[in-house]
Formats: C-alpha cells, sequence, structure tokens
C-alpha cells in the first residue's frame, strides 16, 4: 500500500495552463456583506471563536480544525503538534517523493491520495501612502483540479509562529463540505489525517515577524541546485523553511543561498518581503540563484521571468500575459495613489489581475500583521481575517 502512495506522487508535479483574465466590479469590491471572520486570540485559544461564514461554531468545542465557510470549500487548521520540520532539514528531501517517504515515516497510518494540479498567480509588494506595508497575492488554479483550501497556523517551538495557505487538492482533497470538525481533529491527533501533510505545502505564507513569501510557476525545466552546504528542499519546503527560521528578506534570501531547491516538472520563482518594505523575486537560471531587488515603490511578479539574467537564458512566448496582470496591478496602485493599507482596497489591486480560476486571494499587512481573504476570485467579500498577537 505505502508503495502505491509513494509511486502516486509523480501526480504532485505542476503544470500551468495560461488562461485570459477575468472581468469584476470595481464598484462592489471589500464590501463585506457576509460576517467578516476576525481573530486575535492568543495561539493558545486561536481557533476558539472562530466563526464559519453564516453557520457559527461552538466556542466550547475548540477543535484544531475548523470548517470557516462549507460553501466555499475553506477551512482552518491550527497544527498544534511537532511536524518535525528539523528533522527534515537534517536530512534534505530532493523530490516529492522523498518528501512523501519522511512523512511517511512520521505518520506510517496515514492516508494519502496525491492528485495532479495546474496553476498560475500573481502577486505584489508596495508601501502603502500611510508606511504601511502590503503584500497581495492571487494564488490561480484550473477548475479541473480545484481542492479545497485550508489555512494552517503553525507555531514551532523553534521557530516563528505563522499562518500559510494550502491547496488540499495537492494531497487528494477536493472538497471539505460533510467534514465532522470533531472527527478530523481526532484523526489528526492519531497520527492518520491527510491534513498531517499540510505544514509541507505552504504556497503562500506570512510569519510573526512579517516575513512575506509565495512561489508562483514558470513554465520551464525543473530546478536542481548542487553542491551547497544546507538542506535540499522542494518548492514548498523551502517556503516552510523560510516561514519558520527568517525574520527579515536578508535571512530569507540565506535560506536560499544556503539550500539547494530540488523542484519536480516545472520551474518557480518566489516574491519574498519582509516587515521592512525591502523585497525580492528569487528566480533560478541553469540552476543558479539569482535575486531581482525591488528597485521601485512596488515589484510584481506573475508567471514570467523578470530578470534580465534568465530572460538571456529562456524565451517565454507566454511573457504578454503575466506582463499583462503585472501591469494591470501597477496602473492600479498608481490610480489609488498607493493608499491600500485596507485590506479591501488592496483587493481592488489583486481584482485587476484576477483570472477565471483565481481561487483565493490574500493580503498580508506585513506592519500590522495581518491577514486577509476573499475566495474565488468574490472580490466583494472578505471572506476570513486575523491577526498576529
Amino acid at each position: 500500500m505505502r508503495n502505491k502512495i509513494i509511486c502516486t506522487l509523480l501526480f504532485l508535479m505542476i503544470s500551468f495552463s495560461v488562461i485570459s483574465l477575468s472581468s469584476c466590479s470595481k464598484q462592489n469590491i471589500g464590501k463585506t456583506t457576509e460576517p467578516q471572520v476576525s481573530d486575535t486570540t492568543s495561539h493558545e485559544n486561536s481557533t476558539a471563536d472562530i466563526s464559519t461564514t453564516g453557520e457559527k461554531t461552538d466556542p466550547q468545542k475548540n477543535f484544531p480544525f475548523k470548517l470557516i465557510d462549507k460553501s466555499r470549500n475553506f477551512a482552518y487548521l491550527d497544527f498544534n503538534k511537532d511536524y518535525k520540520f528539523d528533522s527534515l532539514l537534517k536530512i534534505g528531501v530532493k523530490s516529492n517523493e522523498e518528501l512523501v517517504k519522511f512523512i511517511l515515516s512520521e505518520y506510517p497510518d496515514m492516508k494519502i491520495d496525491l492528485s495532479q494540479i495546474g496553476y498560475g498567480c500573481s502577486a505584489f509588494l508596495t508601501e502603502s501612502s500611510d508606511n504601511d506595508i502590503i503584500y497581495g497575492r492571487n494564488f490561480d488554479m484550473d477548475s479541473k483540479n480545484t481542492g479545497a483550501y485550508l489555512v494552517v497556523h503553525t507555531a514551532p517551538e523553534n521557530g516563528y509562529e505563522s499562518y500559510s495557505t494550502v491547496n488540499l487538492g495537492f494531497i487528494g482533497i477536493k472538497s471539505i463540505r460533510t467534514y465532522d470538525e470533531e472527527k478530523i481533529s481526532k484523526e489528526i491527533e492519531g497520527g492518520t489525517s491527510p491534513l498531517l501533510f499540510a505544514p509541507y505545502i505552504p504556497l503562500d505564507g506570512v510569519n510573526e515577524k512579517g516575513v512575506a513569501i509565495s512561489i508562483l510557476l514558470l513554465e520551464f525545466p525543473e530546478i536542481h541546485e548542487e553542491g551547497k552546504d544546507g538542506p535540499a528542499l522542494t518548492s514548498t519546503t523551502m517556503i516552510r523553511n523560510v516561514l519558520d527560521n527568517a525574520a527579515t528578506l536578508e535571512e530569507a534570501i540565506e535560506i536560499f543561498e544556503k539550500s539547494s531547491l530540488h523542484t519536480d516538472g516545472y520551474a518557480y520563482h518566489y516574491l519574498v518581503s519582509d516587515a521592512s518594505g525591502k523585497s525580492a523575486v528569487i528566480e533560478y537560471a541553469e540552476n543558479r540563484l539569482v535575486i531581482e531587488y525591488k528597485k521601485d515603490k512596488v515589484q510584481t511578479v506573475a508567471n514570467t521571468y523578470i530578470s534580465e539574467e534568465c530572460k538571456k537564458v529562456y524565451t517565454d512566448k507566454n511573457a504578454a500575459d503575466s506582463e499583462k496582470r503585472t501591469s494591470a496591478m501597477e496602473k492600479a496602485l498608481e490610480e489609488h495613489r498607493y493608499s491600500v493599507s485596507d485590506p479591501e482596497k488592496a483587493m481592488e489591486i489583486l481584482c485587476t489581475s484576477a483570472q477565471d480560476t483565481t481561487r483565493w486571494s490574500v493580503v498580508y499587512n506585513l506592519t500590522e500583521k495581518s491577514i486577509s481573504y476573499c475566495l474565488n476570485g468574490n472580490f466583494e467579500n472578505i471572506a476570513f481575517s486575523k491577526t498576529f498577537q
């Protein structure tokens, strides 16, 4: 059975399909017509008063797993177990197959079904007119392989507290609408739930120090770095390493410089930022690390290379689509005069680069240490928000 599970890891390779921009009405963007979820409790009580949209949870039942919005397939997990990331850093993982083997060694009774996913994304970092540092990100994924969405809260003993977003389609979970919070929470505690995989596969996130990171796919050959002293990491465990261990952009870059990145199927790049307003896009040209620092008031990125070094190596036939989306965000920021501290206004910027396949949009205020989500291209409603203590 385990061999069968490991073999299915090949389907975790991620493909990207270019999809036309979707239209969105700015007139109603940011109006919170549904109950806004807001939680500012401490880590120990962080799931106690989270409510589902239109469906209240019982505050007496403090389960780690919470259904935020059943109708939109959105959930929250307070991962209060040791996910043994320090152990992973000691041995390293050069592929998704090795990652699966490691996780199954920690949770041998886990039941998991990996599947193929395709996505494309866009992101921006800017300093707002009132000096708040705002990071916005759209996650786009084809509808054929859409899974449930999960916000994961972690607070490792030897690392920084963080919130990250996971596409549960990666582990075969298409829907959480019928999930029972108590049952799933017991399965997590008992080591059998596939949600135990969640800390290892974040696609974006922010930590308590205000370091934010997201991954964006590139339709180019895999990345395989060699000859580094640090651990070997996959595309998503690199994100976990940054969230757990970086307090500044410089520390995040040091993690990239010391760790060897290994991807399955395609190449990727990352937008990394910190609370001071510094940011950089991390890319790879023929397995060589390339860092493109923010030069102006804003830095935007989508699914094409932005560094000149990478552009000399790779010719992207689909660059125009990504450049159209990044240009739309830059233009919108200028029109708003960079007054985007309110998450509703920041969502207006993300709306300009949204696609038919936009599954979640998240705004990280790196100054206030807050997060806000809109779901499925519905920019009219803030579906979930949370603030670090």
